[in-house]
């Protein structure tokens, strides 16, 4: 069986932004939390997402506190990961669901869309603060055993290898320890444009010469075809 490793922080990351028409530019921005989504979505699917949504006034720029959180969770997350919303449960403003629908590129676009429509005090807009994918999926290639092996300090963790109708697919991070999930993404709205964060905690997906490495360099070739600047 072969080992893989945890990786300690700061683990390996990736940051892209993309320019929107104004900082308000609600269309922009779930436009381009679709595209990419949609772009990763080969190697890295989400189990959960937090959104956050913040207010604006037109004149003079102030924000408020944050207007929401939002947690949505799929039904059918493997059991051996224990999903919670990124932010405190007595955060008054929290709301969690969870859904039967898989939590797809579009999904969430569409969900990032009805949060921009949301009613506030006159002379105030809403404006995306961030959309976490911290408890995810991703994919693996040629792996032909049951389970993997993670390594992370002196410790050992068995890594359930899920087979799915669209391939093979492992979940993470595990309850109760300190390690990474395999991959994170991190969607944040900045003045007037929006920046990615994709972060790798495992090392498969950074291994020179392995498939999901190659497959993950792919991925992030295709954000650059629609539009996102690496930085």
């Amino acid at each position: 069986m072969k080992i893989w490793h945890n990786l300690s922080a700061p683990a390996k990351s990736w940051v892209f932004v993309r320019p929107l028409e104004s900082k308000s530019d609600s269309n922009g921005t779930v436009v381009a939390a679709n595209t990419a989504f949609t772009a990763l979505w080969p190697v890295v699917q989400p189990l959960s997402a937090t959104l956050q949504m913040v207010a604006e006034r037109r004149k003079p720029y102030y924000i408020l506190d944050v207007v929401f959180t939002r947690h949505m969770r799929e039904a059918e997350v493997p059991a051996h990961v224990a999903v919670t919303a990124l932010v405190k449960e007595s955060d008054p403003s929290l709301h969690s669901e969870e859904v039967s629908f898989q939590l797809t590129p579009q999904a969430l676009a569409d969900w990032v869309a009805r949060a921009y429509t949301q009613q506030l005090p006159e002379g105030y807009y809403p404006l995306l603060d961030s959309l976490h994918l911290y408890f995810t999926r991703a994919r693996l290639l040629e792996y032909q055993e049951p389970s993997a092996e993670l390594v992370w300090s002196q410790q050992t963790y068995a890594i359930p290898v899920e087979k799915r109708e669209d391939g093979l697919w492992v979940s993470g991070p595990l309850p109760y320890t300190t390690i990474n999930p395999p991959i994170t993404v991190t969607l944040q709205k900045i003045e007037k444009r929006v920046a990615l964060k994709v972060c790798v905690g495992w090392s498969p997906w950074v291994e020179a010469g392995a498939a999901e490495a190659e497959l993950l360099k792919t991925c992030l070739h295709e954000l650059e075809k629609h539009g996102w600047q690496a930085r």
